[in-house]
């Protein structure tokens, strides 16, 4: 988990931590019914804004980058995908490095927008693959997942 999420995620234990101290504190200080529903109201309102703002910084995807040599290669059919149904990826190509055990990274080989970029990044990757050297790629991954969407694709020259 990123920094920023973990940082939420404390918060949002410490909110709920603290919600029942709140509530009871909310019904000694309120003077009357109105006051009591505007305290109790704010109290669960800070708990599910730190919610929602967790959720969203679990849910969405990362542009990173990692370099490595690549130890997996694979070109499938269209529709095959990647990886388990809470992980898939809806990829032609996947690759995996060296450098991340575990994790793998894919993109599209379709006829869109992207399919000349695509056939150019499985064309250095294929070269890579076959001379064993390392690769440096961008990727967009969700949060807790192994498997992401390739964006760009890069040698060094040696």
């Amino acid at each position: 988990m990123a920094n920023d999420c973990k940082a939420l995620q404390d918060r949002v234990d410490q909110l709920r931590s603290e919600l029942g101290d709140r509530r009871a504190e909310c019904v000694r200080e309120s003077s009357d019914i109105n006051e009591l529903k505007a305290c109790l109201a704010a109290a669960d309102d800070e708990l599910r804004r730190a919610e929602q703002a967790l959720n969203q910084c679990l849910t969405t995807e990362r542009l990173l980058q990692t370099s490595g040599k690549i130890t997996f290669l694979l070109v499938q059919n269209v529709g095959a995908g990647f990886g388990p149904g809470d992980d898939f990826i809806d990829v032609e190509a996947v690759i995996q490095l060296d450098t991340e055990p575990g994790k793998a990274f894919g993109f599209t080989l379709r006829k869109d927008d992207n399919q000349v970029a695509h056939a150019a990044m499985l064309e250095v990757l294929r070269d890579a693959f076959n001379a064993g050297t390392p690769v440096t790629i961008d990727f967009d991954i969700r949060p807790n997942k192994q498997n992401g969407s390739i964006v760009r694709v890069f040698r060094s020259g040696s």
